[in-house]
């Protein structure tokens, strides 16, 4: 099977779909606007003959119109081969609830017509695209219904799914929507009310956070006294939120994890926790650590750390990621 990655981020739906596949999976292309995505990218999957792209633009062109034309068509089959699925963890800043929440308002949020532009030129058999939750409600359901709309015009027979990484073996809390499509489909599959099911406990690769916690790490990552009482605080003022450690499964990985946020936004562990040292002793986890509570593999996370990005760009970039082990059973669930 072949799959074009496109808004790819670090590679999360490449590495799913390789977890799944094995050989099998071959992507032709990737395309991600930031820089240091695609460095990553890169570092972690060494295809040679693979395409990228930094603007998905250049595939499409400036679009004034979702009507396809023929030269429209001529232009993104000469920038693309054919492919199999189609994947795009498409900019979820626009539905968030962190964000503006300006939906197809925003700049980025009108990047869903790009995917509806290269979808009904290339017709690929199979989709699957990611974004917050938030993008559910935006516009008080608009976008959505919008999305779905085009979906079901261009011939696909689609749905979504709001899933919890952590049902699925991946150890952090982590609640995203999924939408799948076939083209022309008759899957039975491909239904509201069933999503990919849930993983037990008893099959699952990481059973808990202690599973990936390293027990010896940099003491750049453990917090200093004068800083650990603004993390372990509750808050101030208007915002009161209960500051707590250790948590199993772990707080969502964000993309501005770097800035240490407070014990009720980010994940902070103790060396009793993880190897039943001092209480007082308290860590962030390491950029390695959170690609593994992302869900990618103890190879690809150290491809990506060696890739000679910063701790801050390791960190957004991580935040930022796709959790390969959901990709994996989405994409079960939708081809087999």
């Amino acid at each position: 099977m072949k799959g074009f990655d496109l808004f790819s981020g670090i590679g999360g739906f490449h590495e799913g779909a390789k977890n799944l596949l094995l050989k099998d999976f071959k992507a032709i292309g990737f395309c991600d606007f930031d820089e240091k995505s695609r460095i990553a990218y890169r570092s972690a999957f060494k295809d040679k003959d693979i395409l990228e792209f930094n603007d998905v633009n250049d595939i499409t062109g400036e679009l004034v119109s979702t009507n396809l034309s023929n030269k429209k068509k001529i232009k993104i089959d000469k920038m693309l081969p054919d492919f199999d699925i189609l994947f795009a963890g498409f900019p979820c800043q626009p539905f968030s609830t962190m964000g503006k929440g300006q939906g197809f308002a925003d700049d980025r949020g009108v990047l869903f017509f790009n995917i509806e532009m290269i979808l009904k030129a290339k017709k690929p058999k199979y989709f699957i695209l990611e974004n917050v939750r938030g993008l559910i409600n935006i516009q008080n359901g608009e976008a959505m219904k919008y999305i779905m709309k085009s979906l079901e015009k261009i011939g696909y027979q689609s749905t979504y799914w709001l899933l919890n990484a952590a049902d699925y073996g991946v150890p952090q809390t982590r609640r995203r929507v999924f939408i799948v499509g076939e083209l022309g489909g008759k899957n039975t599959n491909i239904n509201p009310i069933k999503p990919p099911p849930k993983i037990p406990i008893s099959r699952r690769r990481i059973r808990s956070i202690k599973d990936l916690l390293s027990k010896n790490v940099d003491d750049k990552y453990y917090l200093s006294e004068k800083i650990k009482k603004t993390i372990l605080s509750d808050g101030t003022g208007g915002y009161k939120y209960k500051s707590q450690i250790n948590m199993d499964p772990a707080r969502p990985l964000t993309y501005t994890m770097h800035k240490m946020h407070r014990a009720s936004q980010d994940n902070y562990y103790s060396d009793k926790y993880i190897n039943g040292g001092s209480k007082n002793r308290i860590r962030r986890i390491t950029p390695y650590e959170a690609f593994l509570i992302q869900g990618f593999k103890k190879n690809t996370s150290k491809k990506i750390i060696n890739s000679g990005l910063s701790d801050t760009q390791l960190y957004k970039l991580a935040g930022n990621a796709v959790s390969p082990i959901v990709v994996r059973e989405v994409m079960r669930h939708l081809v087999f």
